[in-house]
Formats: structure tokens, sequence, C-alpha cells
């Protein structure tokens, strides 16, 4: 779900202007760029939380949480606090 999350933005970003003839390789650039971040967050947050379990604590990062704006700072900031 969430990478075809991605790849839809990816595809629409980029893909949309050169169906209308209009490409632009800065636009696809930006949204190549959005969609690795997303994607690298998204194994990120599962590595960390099978370090957290592999200890016996609880996973403390949601990776259902990379769908809702504004998460990714949020969880940041916890991050830096513990």
């Amino acid at each position: 779900a969430l990478t075809g999350g991605v790849a839809g933005e990816l595809l629409h970003g980029s893909l949309g202007n050169l169906l209308l003839g209009e490409l632009d390789p800065f636009s696809a650039l930006f949204w190549a760029g959005f969609a690795w971040i997303y994607i690298c967050q998204f194994f990120l947050y599962v590595k960390i939380n099978k370090l957290y379990t592999g200890r016996g604590n609880s996973a403390p990062l949601s990776t259902w949480g990379l769908l809702i704006p504004g998460y990714n700072l949020v969880t940041g900031i916890r991050q830096v606090r513990l």
C-alpha cells in the first residue's frame, strides 16, 4: 500500500507531464527524490522496530504513520528525545 502511494505520486508528478508532452526533468528528479526519502524511511522504521522487538521491547514506530503529513517530523523529534 505504501509503495503504491509513493509510486503513484512519482508517476503523477513526472510521467503526467510526459503524457501531456511537457517533460520537465527537474520535476521528475524532485518526485524521484521524494519517493526515495519515503522508501528509505519505511525501511528505516522497519529496521528500528526489529531492533526494539529483538530486545523484548515494543515497536516504537508505526510505518502507517508515514501516510500522515508531518508524522516524520514528530517521529524524528521523539527519536532525538529518547
